[in-house]
């Protein structure tokens, strides 16, 4: 028997390599032409190159769940992932863990890496592989393909997996997590939504998906899947109250009802502090508690872990120069919500500005500068400044008068110069990106 493999860009090359143990003949197909002509004259000594589907009565097509093909394909990427490492899963007992998502994923794997680090857990995130703290690769994506990178990179010294994958789970997972679907944008040039590809995820053993999600999307996993929610409802698993936010430690308590997990069912509440100065951030931490106790891990691991989680360097954390503190949200994957969620922010804080901006091209997921533009528009009462590509292509939308610079370094000193207290830094980008300016 033949496959095909569409997509080189996106991890098509390791399926490749991998597939050629299972099947007769193994074709590609580099839709994107992002090959090099040299390494494509050297690839082809071991796969056969095409530009469109081969005809061939016993082929199987292999194509990634957002590849805007006319014909549907007989595996996804995802799945191709699940048949190349099944044999490698049965024959250890080594936990997965998987998070997928439209905000928030690369926060809750560091989460859980705090809560398992006496695991050594191996670790596939958007900053890179690591073997608990030690990078073992940086710069790569979440595409599944580089799930196999990571564990052929692990060498078998680590006691969990936890795995950030692009559009849904892979069905390795003993857990997976669906953080939300705060924007569900478009895919396959338009022929699908974010939130079909996503549904990926519910074939982990257990899946833990933000309440509202669910109830909006995935009403046929209701009493299935596991479920967490700031506020309580009469159906949800994982909640809280008494929450005292703080944007160095926010207490709450996590009540918990009804959990499924690996071991049985868990109910019961946990003290929690840990570093989530709002509501969407807090929100993150309830996916990893929920994806924890799933899996089985105690309390005391969970408390620990996330007591000691300080937020990401560059993603979601914050940082003090001089007298000014900075709030920093630097993600590939900015939208609306993060944008209005700052906004929100900057209004609990005095003399502050929200700067906003970024590069574009750095993920599948675009940013609806119209609905942007409307949100800074109804948001007078909070100073906003623009920056970069980002920002210069808002600079022609919005109606306000706003500051513009296209170096954000340049910019944040020239803010903290002026005597600004807060400055919350939303920033569409890889934070290496950034730093090298």
């Amino acid at each position: 028997m033949d496959v095909l493999v569409v997509d080189l860009t996106h991890g098509g090359i390791t399926l490749a390599k991998e597939l050629k143990k299972y099947f007769d003949n193994v074709f590609v197909w580099d839709i994107y032409n992002t090959v090099p002509k040299e390494k494509k004259k050297f690839l082809s000594k071991y796969f056969k190159f095409v530009d469109t589907v081969p005809k061939r009565k016993n082929i199987k097509i292999i194509a990634p769940v957002h590849c805007p093909l006319n014909i549907t394909p007989d595996f996804t990427h995802h799945e191709a992932v699940n048949f190349i490492l099944q044999d490698w899963k049965n024959k250890r007992d080594i936990p997965i863990i998987e998070v997928t998502g439209v905000k928030g994923k690369t926060s809750v794997v560091w989460m859980l890496k705090e809560i398992l680090s006496h695991k050594n857990p191996l670790i596939l995130s958007s900053i890179g592989i690591f073997l608990k703290d030690k990078v073992l690769k940086k710069d790569v994506s979440i595409t599944p393909a580089n799930i196999i990178k990571a564990i052929k990179l692990g060498k078998d010294k680590f006691g969990v997996c936890i795995f950030e994958v692009s559009l849904g789970g892979t069905g390795l997972a003993d857990v997976g997590v669906l953080t939300n679907i705060v924007e569900d944008y478009l895919i396959a040039g338009g022929k699908r939504k974010a939130s079909e590809a996503k549904k990926q995820i519910f074939r982990s053993k257990i899946t833990c998906c933000d309440y509202k999600t669910l109830k909006k999307f995935y009403k046929e996993y209701i009493g299935e899947a596991n479920t967490f929610s700031i506020n309580y409802h009469d159906d949800v698993n994982v909640w809280t109250s008494s929450i005292k936010y703080d944007f160095e430690k926010t207490s709450f308590k996590v009540n918990v009802d009804g959990l499924k997990t690996l071991k049985g069912e868990f109910c019961g509440n946990i003290r929690i502090e840990t570093f989530a100065p709002t509501s969407h951030y807090l929100l993150n931490v309830l996916a990893a508690i929920s994806a924890a106790l799933s899996l089985g891990v105690k309390t005391k691991y969970i408390k620990k872990g996330l007591y000691n989680f300080r937020g990401l360097k560059g993603r979601s954390s914050i940082k003090r120069k001089n007298s000014c503190r900075i709030i920093e949200e630097i993600n590939p994957g900015i939208n609306t919500k993060t944008i209005e969620n700052s906004l929100e922010i900057a209004k609990n804080l005095k003399n502050s500005v929200v700067i906003i901006g970024g590069q574009y091209g750095v993920t599948c997921e675009e940013l609806n500068e119209e609905r942007v533009a409307k949100i800074i528009d109804n948001n007078r009462d909070v100073n906003v400044a623009l920056v970069d590509e980002v920002g210069k292509s808002l600079l022609k939308k919005i109606k306000r008068k706003v500051e513009y610079a296209d170096n954000p370094n340049k910019l944040l000193k020239s803010f903290i110069e002026r005597g600004f207290k807060n400055i919350v830094f939303v920033y569409r980008s890889k934070y290496s990106d950034l730093s090298k300016r």
